[in-house]
């Protein structure tokens, strides 16, 4: 078996996949917030964003805060339109839901990290095989760290679903006041990443490998 063929395509994969999560996420986000079930209208509106959403990830390579901004905006519009909320609820509904993407992203991507140095210091750099070994390896952490990231998804959700059904219609300070934590913990998500890898003026800072400490910190600070 090929496994450098492998792991590209677990990889090339990995993102629809995550996009899967994320459409199934926001339709349980929005029958926890609303209590209502998802209707013909309601199926047609989230087919068309999850469509929407491959085609300008893949396609037109459109930054994620600014898709999520487009899908903020249509949400909005339609709860208006059908008279289910005012624009309060869909906003934060667009905002936790990516913050709850980037929270589980950062946890997943330092088990991946940890797990990845763990098994590769293991490895045999003499071995005929040590490549093929190498692919396989990757193939299985990319497919452990797909099933934490879902798992930590399902987790979260599971904790919100406990106390958002008592969430009632919304007023822009209160959408204020529960929105702080997801926008610094998005914004906190997007420091991390671009400090993984510094280039500095002789040589690449990189972040777990310099702060070893960053692998349980970045994690705690998610949680």
């Amino acid at each position: 078996m090929n496994w450098q063929m492998c792991e590209e395509a677990i990889r090339l994969l990995s993102g629809i996949y995550r996009d899967v999560v994320l459409l199934l996420l926001l339709i349980g986000l929005w029958r926890v917030l609303f209590g209502r079930r998802i209707d013909k209208k309601s199926a047609l509106l989230f087919g068309i964003i999850a469509a929407a959403d491959l085609f300008m990830d893949y396609a037109l390579n459109i930054h994620g805060i600014l898709r999520y901004f487009i899908y903020m905006i249509v949400l909005a519009g339609y709860c208006r339109i059908r008279k289910i909320s005012s624009w309060e609820k869909p906003v934060f509904l667009i905002l936790f839901l990516y913050h709850l993407h980037t929270m589980s992203f950062l946890i997943s991507i330092c088990a991946y990290q940890a797990g990845t140095e763990k098994w590769q210091s293991l490895l045999d750099t003499s071995a005929e095989n040590f490549m093929d070994r190498l692919y396989f390896q990757l193939s299985v952490l990319q497919i452990a760290y797909l099933l934490l990231y879902s798992l930590l998804v399902y987790v979260f959700f599971r904790i919100f679903k406990k106390i958002g059904q008592d969430m009632n219609e919304m007023a822009v300070w209160d959408l204020a006041f529960l929105s702080v934590l997801n926008v610094v913990g998005i914004i906190l998500a997007y420091m991390i990443v671009h400090l993984t890898v510094v280039p500095l003026e002789n040589e690449v800072f990189l972040l777990f490998e310099n702060r070893r400490d960053s692998l349980w910190k970045v994690p705690a600070m998610a949680i």
